[in-house]
């Protein structure tokens, strides 16, 4: 029978190819020219495949896939016009042009809060209600269950960590293999089984690559996935078994067909709706009858915009501004949106059921989904739309969900900056999300928070959590406090509290770095340094000697005080006064009270300059004002050059120097010129020094530094007396010496001009600053009741104001003597006698 069916096609394609060809002659259809050409799906009957493909083959066509389980047929490269007639051939039962198919497009957004589809699917509610706590509630979370991927391959994310099977399978051959390089595939399979991101956190995925890094494939290259899920080849399980499709293109007869297969065989699939905003049943897989297809709502419980409809779609589930796992990193996240999105949560739920129920048949699964939705939750949706919304039971049966109970543990392993904190959870019977925050105030004013190992416990019983502090502030007391959220309520712990120690001292770390910005005459020098938990200073040390002990130069860097720690500092310094065509050598420094440190030494070459450095001179001129003029020259080389003049306190003037543009500045040509700039405000009494910097391509010079003082004309300020008596009294005068070098003394006598005077010394005889200062001379010898004269004088020995200052004439009269009278004395009294009393005679006794 078979060998009848074969000859039969044989002759009907022999009958086709002589309609083409050139002469009576049989012609390969490879030597005819029969237009543009494109890839087909043809099936055919089960008994007529390997016939076909024989004579397909035989007739210089190309077969480019084979399918072997989840379709009878090829996809075929053939011209236009003979696609046309195949399907009039017997035993040729549909023929397709192969079309493109993509992930769903993703439209970006920033809100609502992110995650919030695991909090909807096991509520009825509509989530952010006054009182509600953003929660999700599982259990078995698909234990047993394994769902396939159809998509863009998944990145090894923590996501997934441990759970992604390591025989996938791949229809594109870019070298990736099921490595996701787009994203799409990751995001959803992070959203079907993510441990932080997903609802069936225990199941196993299989990244099945049918898409590429554009996020695009074919519908033959789906079919080609969807052929090895059921192949032998596939050694990942076919039983509990979930196949997610976030996928769609246009209508196809074959991919529906595809995907009844795999569900006859058992595998459950779950397809997106698509985001065309049209009926569903006009694309696929969204419009397969035997596929779970999916509509995508948003936060406020209406379809998104974007969400297909119709009656393909079963239920509906979140997929608008849905955060979840993302390639480039381990810990990679995208918050975005699209029917793609809302498709993994009922792909999870449906991998939750088959966990628990493993013998589940597809229509069981289905129908459970189907009778656990909630109804009638959902507003805005075409009258041809089921309402019907995903609902995922938080307990999958178990003991009432109580409030977490955390408490502090155990405080241990505390240092300067870290300590280890032990916590008691009993999570309620609910996934428990735990937190934890401090603070260096006990009212928790400024709070810190720190990340919870596990982050989420779940289950009845009591046990243990951890939190790792780092980064803390030597000698503090710390105040925290532990939180357990989960669906049925928010706990704080009690207040803890612990203190910190002294952090111990080190050296300190010195490293370099490349110099940057090197020129001719300059570089940027840059390196790192860490204190040691000691005040330190940083300095570079450079120069043309690899020892450092000649041409080398020791400054600070900046910043120069680092303050103690163990914090990494960045430090750089710009230098100038290069030697074009050098190599330089460059090290860093840093020094705290332990030791001194040296990085590795680093070079860095100069270029040789282009032409000639300018020649700049500085004049030396004396400071009598404080903003005054300083010339000098340059001869810029024929080049444009800019001078400024630079005023500092220190020879080098490398610490807190000044700069002012010279006047006209920048100049050009060959011949010298004359410059000129204003200091910037100078202080009298401090020591400046300064000189000219010019600049042009070939290099930077500086003129050698001059040096000045500010000096200003000697003043007498005030004068008085103190202490005055009619024998002495003290002279005082208040002068200000304007930085000049002097001598202090007072001229005083009874002559009103005094022309004719005695001079005296006062105290401070010698003033070189330029501060008020109160001088004093006493004066003795004085005449009572006299009037005196005096004035101060200022002797300026140095500077431009030599000579001798005089005060005003002052005056001041002694007091008169005041005599004290001698007093008369007392004259002494003559005592009175005491008169001697007359003895009492003795009375006779009288006889009785």
């Amino acid at each position: 029978m078979r060998k009848k069916i074969g000859n039969h096609v044989r002759v009907s394609l022999i009958v086709l190819l002589t309609v083409f060809s050139l002469s009576s002659t049989m012609v390969p259809t490879t030597a005819l020219d029969l237009g543009a050409k494109a890839k087909y799906i043809i099936s055919v009957t089960p008994s007529a495949k390997a016939a076909i493909e024989a004579t397909v083959v035989k007739n210089g066509w190309k077969i480019d896939s084979k399918y072997n389980y989840v379709f009878d047929g090829y996809v075929v490269e053939l011209p236009k016009l003979v696609a046309g007639l195949l399907s009039k051939i017997p035993n040729v039962l549909t023929v397709e042009e192969d079309m493109p198919v993509m992930g769903l497009a993703i439209q970006n957004t920033q809100s609502p809060t992110p995650a919030w589809g695991m909090d909807r699917v096991d509520q009825r509610e509509k989530v952010g209600l006054a009182g509600s706590v953003s929660a999700y509630g599982y259990r078995s979370a698909g234990a047993g269950a394994t769902i396939y991927i159809g998509d863009t391959g998944i990145y090894p994310h923590n996501d997934l960590a441990g759970r992604i099977s390591t025989s996938g399978y791949s229809v594109i051959t870019d070298g990736n293999g099921t490595v996701d390089c787009n994203g799409h595939g990751t995001h959803v399979a992070a959203t079907a089984a993510g441990t932080k991101y997903g609802l069936a956190k225990n199941a196993k995925v299989v990244p099945v690559r049918i898409l590429n890094c554009s996020g695009s494939g074919t519908y033959a290259g789906v079919m080609a996935g969807l052929d090895w899920i059921l192949s032998p080849e596939n050694p990942n399980p076919k039983t509990q078994a979930v196949l997610n499709l976030s996928i769609g293109g246009g209508y196809s007869a074959a991919i529906n067909a595809s995907i009844l297969r795999l569900t006859n065989a058992g595998i459950t699939v779950v397809a997106a709706a698509g985001n065309e905003y049209t009926d569903a049943c006009t694309r696929s897989p969204g419009s397969t009858p035997s596929a779970i297809t999916v509509g995508a709502i948003t936060s406020a419980d209406v379809p998104a915009t974007y969400s297909n409809q119709g009656k393909c779609v079963d239920i509906f589930a979140p997929g608008s501004g849905i955060l979840s796992a993302w390639i480039g990193a381990a810990d990679a996240t995208n918050n975005i949106s699209g029917t793609s999105m809302a498709t993994p949560h009922v792909a999870g739920a449906a991998a939750i059921y088959l966990g628990l129920n493993p013998t589940a048949s597809v229509a069981q699964v289905a129908q459970y989904l189907d009778a656990e939705s909630t109804k009638d939750a959902l507003t805005g949706l075409k009258v041809d739309t089921v309402n019907k919304l995903l609902y995922v039971s938080p307990t999958d049966g178990g003991a009432a969900i109580v409030a977490p109970v955390v408490a502090q543990k155990s405080v241990t392993n505390i240092t300067h900056q870290s300590a280890d904190v032990l916590i008691d959870v009993n999570p309620g019977y609910a996934p428990t999300t735990l937190s934890f925050e401090y603070s260096t105030t006990a009212n928790f004013v400024e709070t810190a928070t720190a990340t919870v190992l596990p982050g989420m416990v779940d289950g009845g019983a009591p046990t243990t959590a951890s939190v790792k502090l780092t980064g803390l502030t030597a000698l503090t007391t710390y105040s925290f406090r532990i939180i357990g959220v989960n669906e049925s309520g928010r706990t704080v712990s009690t207040i803890g509290s612990f203190a910190t120690l002294a952090p111990p001292v080190t050296a300190p770390i010195a490293r370099i770095a490349a110099a940057t910005n090197v020129t001719a005459y300059s570089a940027t020098l840059n390196g790192v340094a860490q204190a040691g938990n000691a005040p330190t200073k940083a300095y570079f040390m450079y120069g043309t000697d690899p020892d450092f002990k000649t041409n080398t130069q020791t400054i600070s860097a900046i910043p120069f005080d680092i303050s103690g720690g163990t914090n990494f500092y960045n430090i750089s310094l710009n230098v100038s006064f290069l030697d074009g065509g050098k190599k330089y050598y460059v090290k860093t420094v840093a020094i705290n009270s332990t030791a001194t440190t040296h990085s590795d030494v680093m070079t860095f070459d100069t270029p040789v300059a282009p032409g000639l450095a300018p020649v700049v001179t500085s004049e030396n001129s004396a400071f009598s004002k404080p903003i005054m003029e300083v010339v000098g020259t340059v001869n810029p080389q024929g080049q444009t050059t800019k001078v400024r003049l630079i005023v500092g306190t220190e020879q080098s003037l490398t610490s807190a120097p000044r700069y002012v543009d010279a006047l006209n500045s920048p100049f050009t040509g060959v011949d010298v010129v004359k410059i000129m700039a204003l200091t910037p405000t100078l202080t009298p009494g401090v020591r400046y020094y300064y000189a000219f910097e010019a600049s042009n391509a070939s290099g930077i010079t500086r003129s050698a530094p001059r040096s000045n003082v500010l000096v200003l004309e000697p003043k007498v300020i005030s004068n008085s007396t103190a202490s005055v008596t009619s024998t002495s009294a003290q002279l005082k005068s208040l002068v200000n010496a304007g930085a000049s070098n002097t001598r202090q003394s007072f001229i005083w006598g009874t002559d009103p001009t005094l022309t004719v005077g005695t001079e005296i010394n006062g105290t401070p005889f010698t003033l070189t600053n330029a501060l008020d200062t109160t001088i004093v001379a006493p004066i003795t010898g004085l005449t009572a009741s006299t009037t005196y004269y005096f004035r101060s004088k200022v002797l300026s020995y140095t500077g431009p104001f030599v000579g001798t200052k005089f005060g005003p004439i002052n005056t001041f009269t002694t007091p008169a003597v005041v005599v004290t009278p001698t007093p008369t004395p007392t004259p002494t009294p003559t005592p009175t006698p005491t008169p001697t009393p007359t003895p009492t005679p003795t009375p006779t006794p009288t006889p009785t």
